[in-house]
């Protein structure tokens, strides 16, 4: 198996996207947990968890739709499925538009 070349500047680029993305991750949870009130902060960090836990489910699934339909029609597809479960959120929720 043929090894691809990795040069500094790669190396250089990939760590300071994973020192990005590890800042945005605790910032997130860090104003989560001073934002959300103390009897519904195990809640509110269980659903957060469960969303961060289930991506590589759906990023299986996406890759399994690329790999059938294309990359361009998969991309599609999960943009209209995250505009319909907001959609329905909205809908269904109407206090979520009530929110100050």
């Amino acid at each position: 198996m043929a090894r691809l070349p990795v040069d500094g500047i790669t190396l250089a680029a990939c760590g300071f996207a994973n020192a990005l993305y590890m800042l945005y991750m605790v910032t997130g949870q860090s104003v989560f947990q001073a934002e959300v009130p103390n009897e519904l902060r195990g809640r509110v960090m269980g659903l957060y968890g469960l969303t961060w836990s289930m991506m590589p489910l759906s990023g299986m699934i996406g890759g399994s739709v690329a790999s059938l339909t294309g990359e361009q029609l998969a991309i599609g597809l999960s943009g209209l499925v995250v505009l319909g479960v907001a959609l329905y959120v909205v809908s269904a929720f109407p206090q979520i538009r009530r929110l100050a």
